[in-house]
């Protein structure tokens, strides 16, 4: 969009566009999604076995991949903003992908009903 004769007469221009681009598509470290999985029926949520990832992550980089704590609470996941597919597990449970929006400098908070395999 910004290449050729835009790019040739106006590059101070081009530049500044790029750098604003990446600062509002980047965000802020306090950026990304923090959910909480818990069990559909006891509504408990899982300690030491829940984990959630990216499914959709840039594939030179490494798959982001957080796991529950000892008390059952899961890590922020720092995103960019955007659309992510994120994928749940919890070994006894039925896998769920869910797709979830990050706005810039906004974490956005879930809770992720996990239901168990008949």
């Amino acid at each position: 969009m910004l290449g050729g004769a835009i790019k040739n007469k106006f590059p101070a221009f081009v530049i500044s566009f790029i750098k604003l681009k990446k600062i509002v598509t980047t965000g802020k470290r306090d950026q990304g999604t923090t959910p909480v999985m818990i069990d559909s029926v006891t509504k408990k949520p899982f300690i030491n076995i829940a984990t959630f990832e990216t499914v959709n992550y840039i594939k030179v980089k490494k798959q982001k991949l957080n796991k529950s704590d000892s008390k059952g609470l899961l890590a922020l996941m720092s995103l960019k903003v955007g659309d992510w597919t994120i994928l749940f597990k919890v070994p006894g449970y039925v896998d769920q992908k869910i797709i979830v929006s990050i706005a810039a400098s906004e974490v956005t908070k879930m809770v992720v009903e996990m239901v168990a395999v008949v």
